[in-house]
């Protein structure tokens, strides 16, 4: 999809308006009477459009709203039966709550990614999946379960594509980059939650560099390159390496200007004041200012919805805030909407102790996003969304 080919060149802040429009365009369809072939096509093009759209939203720091984007394509992608795709929705809304400090909400979400498409997902969809469920246990603070999730990544990625299966479009941006991120990226939040273990931090090292110097010679994927330019310096932070930390900042916001996206701007920022606080010294010849003073990373447009937290402040899981962490107040209140709306759909019960509907079962039940009505509450829940304080 052209649109995913431009948010990972240049962020989610440069198109999202577009793809919103693309996607009222389709759920107007989906009220008027389609054959069923075509309107199985239209729930799969709404569901596409809608994750775009929830992704984007939250790579610019819209969270309220990028939760409802995503409650939407699942619904969609049920309708097109499409369990694979509603994996990858259920991946990034758990990508959300460890962005938003909720690793016990985001474990429980790629856990139910991963039951809803256990005997659909192509290899590449598995390790992804895997890979997401290793940050969770980072960042809950299991280390064993963290590496043995790692290592399920790694083996699962190297099946990819030997059965000569096609790929779905939407995971093709999980390549050997974004692996070695991922997992790097596991491996850093380890150390934060161990308070700044440099044991941890040094695995993370060749991991993340290996992932920076795949992205480097990436120009479609510029922002994942951003951000681990970022959890690089950060690496280097928890060494207590200032001057490397410094110049990998400094390559990070020659990147950042290329793009558009508040999640590269924030954890940049937050990198920025880490490092100005605990090294000041070598952070004040950085040409990298503290916050407040960077022309490059412009500041978000309202404020409520993005104030940067102090950098290890305590959130809401009790867990030091990493530079890539949203502020407590924000994470909790749309943390609870997000679990809260997924627990509300019928494919969710029977898993972790919630008991079935009667004449239902956890297999059955997956995917069940809703029984009736479907192209009702697909419209409903786009309209909500046209409301002033939707996109």
């Amino acid at each position: 999809m052209m649109f995913r080919q431009w948010d990972a060149q240049c962020g989610g802040g440069q198109r999202r308006k577009a793809v919103v429009g693309q996607l009222h365009e389709v759920t107007d369809l989906l009220q008027e009477p389609q054959p069923g072939a075509t309107s199985r096509r239209l729930f799969k093009c709404a569901a596409e459009l809608a994750e775009l759209a929830g992704w984007m939203s939250y790579d610019v720091g819209l969270h309220p709203t990028a939760q409802k984007y995503f409650v939407l394509a699942l619904h969609a992608a049920k309708e097109a039966g499409d369990k694979p795709f509603g994996s990858y929705v259920l991946s990034n809304m758990s990508r959300q709550m460890i962005h938003l400090g909720r690793p016990d909400d985001a474990l429980e979400l790629v856990h139910l990614a991963q039951y809803g498409s256990r005997d659909c997902a192509t290899p590449r969809t598995q390790a992804m999946l895997y890979a997401m469920e290793a940050r969770a246990y980072a960042n809950i603070g299991q280390p064993s379960k963290c590496k043995r999730a790692v290592r399920m990544a790694e083996d699962t990625f190297a099946d990819a594509g030997l059965d000569g299966e096609p790929e779905p479009d939407w995971i093709r941006f999980f390549s050997e980059a974004e692996l070695n991120g991922e997992n790097a990226h596991s491996y850093r939040d380890l150390a934060y939650v161990a308070g700044r273990s440099p044991t941890y931090a040094s695995l993370s090292e060749p991991v993340m560099e290996r992932a920076v110097e795949l992205f480097g010679k990436d120009d479609e994927h510029q922002r994942s390159y951003a951000l681990n330019l970022i959890g690089m310096a950060t690496v280097h932070l928890l060494k207590r390496e200032p001057e490397q930390s410094v110049v990998l900042a400094e390559k990070a916001l020659v990147v950042a200007k290329r793009v558009r996206s508040e999640r590269v701007n924030n954890r940049l920022r937050k990198t920025v004041d880490t490092a100005a606080r605990d090294f000041g010294d070598v952070a004040s010849k950085s040409s990298i200012s503290p916050t407040g003073s960077q022309p490059s990373c412009p500041k978000p447009r309202k404020r409520s919805e993005t104030r940067p937290a102090p950098p290890h402040a305590p959130v809401a899981t009790g867990h030091p805030v990493k530079p890539d962490s949203a502020p407590p107040r924000q994470a909790s209140r749309v943390a609870v909407a997000t679990v809260f709306a997924v627990r509300r759909l019928p494919w969710a019960e029977g898993i972790d102790g919630r008991r079935p509907r009667s004449g239902g079962s956890p297999v059955r039940n997956t995917h069940d996003l809703f029984v009736t009505g479907a192209k009702h509450r697909v419209a409903s829940a786009e309209t909500a969304l046209r409301q002033p304080h939707g996109p």
